[in-house]
């Protein structure tokens, strides 16, 4: 994953790139620029396509649950409760 994340950040245009990246082993909780989701993951998928693929899962009602936590957008801050 290590490898896969340099070549994406090093190559991805730099409009695409998310604020914040944070993965543990296979899960990823990543915060992107309005509407440059969609363009991340796609350049993710494109970069080793027969061995990999990522999914997205999008917050709903600023909530996203990760890792049994659930992540509360309040503003231009972020709220955990497990």
């Amino acid at each position: 994953m290590e490898h896969l994340e340099e070549i994406a950040f090093s190559t991805a245009n730099e409009s695409i790139v998310p604020v914040l990246f944070k993965r543990y082993v296979d899960d990823v909780f990543a915060i992107t620029k309005s509407g440059e989701d969609e363009a991340f993951l796609n350049r993710l998928n494109s970069l080793f396509p027969t061995c990999i693929s990522f999914t997205i899962e999008k917050k709903e009602d600023g909530r996203l649950p990760f890792l049994g936590a659930l992540i509360i957008r309040e503003g231009d801050r972020l709220k955990t409760t497990v």
